[in-house]
């Protein structure tokens, strides 16, 4: 497995327009990008609005909206598309993509890199390992390569262990194990002693285990089906007996595909107009049925 974590900083400052002076981009009271003339003046990622401010009186917030980001999101992911298709990305600016496939998994990281940096303003911070949360705990500038999971964890602190809760995390501080290696040096049966259950998780992530796959959703799957009347139809009736077939079809596609759906877009084509409608739904349509209600209403 080789799987690439990329961050691009500064991209969601650009998307929400945040030019000119010291301005940040926010999610939850916490900062989650910066523009240049805010990291010059000290700023960094995961302050506060009110701490970045103690160091940039005049720092501009700007509140997160993922819509404002689509455009940049598509450019760049687009790009990711030429060299993988397998990519997960998780916020506008991040994304994992799989390269297990490729015979040379740096060599395309690397291109891959130089594309984006050719094409794009924005930093970059990656990481590239065998491991999922390897990759993005210590992603770095220039890309980080590290094929070997457990060496790369060996000298970090364990609170960098993303798969253990943070407050077994404490407990391993708390008994004298700081380092991440000082938990792979230990005998299992000490640790058993101490965590119990979980000594199995704990020893496996701290050899650097624990590796989920890509969870694809980029570029989004879709399904699309037709149909077409020669002479149109009569009466409303008819119209609802073609969305039951339309609606047939669809599940049909859905179902081969292995795929789950919770937005649905429809148009209609008449003789001198058309109508679209697009809705989304909060749990994946169950059958022919269900679709077909979504269609209807």
């Amino acid at each position: 497995m080789s799987t690439l974590f990329v961050q691009l900083g500064g991209l969601l400052a650009a998307a929400h327009h945040a030019e000119g002076g010291a301005a940040v981009v926010v999610e939850s009271k916490q900062i989650i990008d910066t523009n240049p003339a805010a990291q010059v003046a000290g700023v960094r990622l995961g302050m506060s609005v009110r701490e970045a401010k103690t160091l940039c009186t005049n720092l501009t917030a700007h509140e997160f909206s993922p819509k404002s980001c689509l455009v940049l999101l598509h450019e760049w992911l687009d790009i990711a598309c030429l060299y993988t298709d397998e990519i997960e990305y998780l916020l506008p600016h991040q994304a994992f993509l799989d390269l297990s496939k490729h015979p040379r998994p740096l060599e395309i990281a690397q291109l891959f890199l130089d594309h984006l940096e050719r094409r794009f303003p924005f930093s970059q911070t990656a990481g590239l390992c065998p491991t999922k949360w390897v990759a993005r705990a210590l992603a770095a500038s220039p890309l980080r390569d590290m094929p070997i999971a457990g060496l790369a964890l060996a000298r970090e602190s364990v609170q960098i262990i993303e798969p253990i809760a943070p407050a077994v995390r404490d407990r391993l501080v708390f008994l004298g194990y700081k380092r991440v290696k000082d938990v792979q040096n230990l005998r299992f049966t000490t640790l058993n002693a101490q965590f119990g259950a979980l000594s199995h998780t704990i020893l496996a992530a701290a050899n650097g285990g624990l590796h989920q796959p890509v969870a694809t959703n980029y570029p989004a799957k879709r399904i699309a089906e037709s149909l077409s009347f020669v002479g149109g139809l009569a009466d409303t009736e008819s119209i609802a007996g073609a969305i039951g077939d339309l609606s047939r079809r669809l599940f049909a596609g859905l179902t081969n595909a292995s795929f789950a759906a919770k937005d649905i877009h429809l148009r209609l084509t008449f003789e001198d107009a058309s109508r679209e409608a697009s809705k989304s739904f909060a749990k994946p349509f169950r059958g022919a049925h269900g679709l077909q209600f979504a269609l209807v209403r």
